[in-house]
């Protein structure tokens, strides 16, 4: 379990002192409350159902159940059983007003940019002090975590919040809304910082949202959909449920259909997968064929056996991510987010990543902490 260094300690008990002080000309921004999640901490991460933007016209999504011999689907990761220990999470994003007090603290770097897409003086107007900051980097983020005696969330933390902490794939909150987390376009009309609901390209005050929330023990998460998308602690990896690729196999998703049509039937024959049938995910296994010869399912690579125990390491990184990897993980989806992107409002999506220096005008973070009970 990761915790501070007895330098950054002392740092953080006089920051936290000079958090519930005044500052000559500053306001003192109010702490942020913390959901702690001490249950179901044994779930089911990931998901290994297809998913297809809104944009994409009903008879174009292929997917498992209408699989067609000849058609390239998305391809999908195997869902795993991931163990945490206890922890807890901001109910909101950090705010324009938060982030502002650690820069005069002397505690962070001020944001590269002021603006959003649509409003030019945002960062530093009064009147979006209750607003998401945005344009930090991922250290920028971590630095303001620490200042507040906090950590980054992992995705896993972020997923169990988000998606619940259910065992089975069909028991998961598909979206991270509590009213309806299982039809994305339920949202449409709502009161959620989400393009796709809204049709309003600007972000909110953070816990404002009636819609985009879910309700964790006795109190509420919010904006996990939408209002921005948040840095979290891991190192991003496509395949992060797999414990070893298929390296002696084809892959049927590099396939190119034009130049060779047996490609797919081929592809299927992987016999380091059958040599380990327990753990090979194969996506779309069991589903039938137009040609008894072909071997059903795509083999993708052999997952981890078992739960795996994902925390946060004495240096202050995942434990369950890769370590080399140039890219950190984000999740959720922003004001921005449209019918062309509302995957990424799923609690699972993972397709997000972004170099650790890049910077976004809908790009923010939120925090969490370890519990020890």
């Amino acid at each position: 379990m990761w915790k501070p260094s007895p330098a950054l300690e002392m740092i953080l008990i006089i920051s936290t002192v000079a958090l519930f002080g005044c500052i000559e000309g500053k306001p003192t921004p109010r702490e942020t409350t913390m959901v702690e999640v001490t249950d179901d901490l044994v779930f089911l991460f990931g998901d290994e159902k297809i998913c297809h933007n809104e944009s994409v016209a009903p008879q174009n999504r292929f997917d498992c159940d209408n699989l067609q011999d000849g058609v390239i689907i998305s391809k999908v990761y195997p869902a795993i059983m991931v163990s945490l220990e206890p922890f807890a999470i901001d109910a909101h994003e950090v705010t324009n007003l938060q982030y502002r007090y650690c820069v005069a603290m002397g505690g962070c770097r001020p944001p590269e940019f002021s603006n959003t897409q649509q409003i030019t003086d945002y960062y530093n107007n009064s009147r979006y002090d209750d607003f998401p900051v945005v344009n930090v980097t991922f250290e920028a983020a971590r630095e303001y975590c620490e200042f507040v005696g906090k950590r980054l969330p992992t995705e896993y933390e972020w997923e169990r919040v988000a998606a619940g902490g259910a065992r089975a794939p069909g028991a998961k909150r598909i979206y991270p809304f509590e009213a309806d987390p299982y039809s994305v376009s339920a949202c449409v009309g709502e009161d959620a910082a989400i393009f796709y609901c809204n049709q309003d390209r600007n972000p909110r005050p953070v816990a404002s949202s009636d819609y985009d929330r879910v309700a964790v023990g006795d109190g509420y998460v919010f904006d996990l959909g939408g209002n921005v998308r948040e840095w979290v602690l891991d190192r991003w990896q496509e395949g992060v449920t797999c414990e070893h690729d298929l390296a002696d196999c084809r892959d049927c998703f590099a396939c190119d259909l034009n130049l060779d049509s047996r490609c797919l039937i081929e592809c299927r024959l992987c016999p380091e997968c059958d040599a380990n049938p327990e753990i090979c995910f194969r996506q779309c296994a069991g589903r039938s064929t137009e040609k008894p010869e072909v071997v059903s399912g795509f083999p993708i690579c052999l997952k981890y056996d078992g739960h795996r125990s994902c925390g946060v390491s004495d240096d202050g990184e995942s434990t369950c991510a890769p370590s080399t990897s140039p890219h950190r993980a984000v999740r959720g989806g922003s004001y921005l987010t449209g019918e062309t992107q509302t995957c990424l409002l799923r609690a699972t999506d993972r397709s997000q990543r972004r170099v650790a220096d890049e910077i976004n005008n809908d790009l923010g973070f939120r925090c969490a902490r370890s519990l020890e009970l």
